[in-house]
């Protein structure tokens, strides 16, 4: 945000709507995945275009979320309340949903915590910081798999 956007846009503000906006999109998202939700009902919402930000979501939540925090914001005040709801929301979505190798990649988490500071200020919140931090492992392992490859490809 630039500063000369004076006070239409308050930073922490900003960033809490942006980050609750890409959770609850990754939690329709994934609804569309529910096998009990009536096929119709699924195709109709693809048909809408409700899940247009999910890539933009999935990408960026977390640096929303980090950004918020570093700006002044809190996940344990009232103020955070929809917040805090969605992202557990989201802990539960990723429990039923689990993929097993999401949940084996997330390093201990003291060695989560010195290899990736923007997550620290999660701590308070451990399902949370478990979610966030199985998701950045993964695309971690997900990078270093498509550096290795590109890699390859050059030797």
């Amino acid at each position: 945000m630039h500063k000369l956007s004076g006070p239409f846009l308050k930073q922490p503000k900003a960033e809490y709507d942006l980050t609750t906006a890409c959770v609850a999109c990754i939690g329709f998202s994934i609804g569309l995945i529910n096998a009990r939700s009536p096929e119709d009902h699924r195709t109709a919402n693809v048909g809408r275009g409700l899940h247009a930000l999910y890539l933009y979501a999935n990408e960026y939540w977390i640096d929303h979320l980090s950004s918020y925090v570093h700006a002044g914001g809190s996940l344990n005040t009232n103020e955070s309340g929809s917040l805090h709801h969605q992202l557990g929301r989201l802990v539960d979505l990723q429990k039923r949903y689990e993929v097993q190798n999401l949940s084996n990649s997330a390093p201990p988490r003291d060695r989560f915590l010195s290899v990736d500071g923007r997550l620290a200020y999660l701590a308070d919140c451990p399902e949370i910081h478990r979610l966030a931090s199985k998701i950045v492992a993964f695309r971690d392992s997900q990078q270093r798999k498509q550096l290795e490859t590109n890699f390859g490809m050059y030797n």
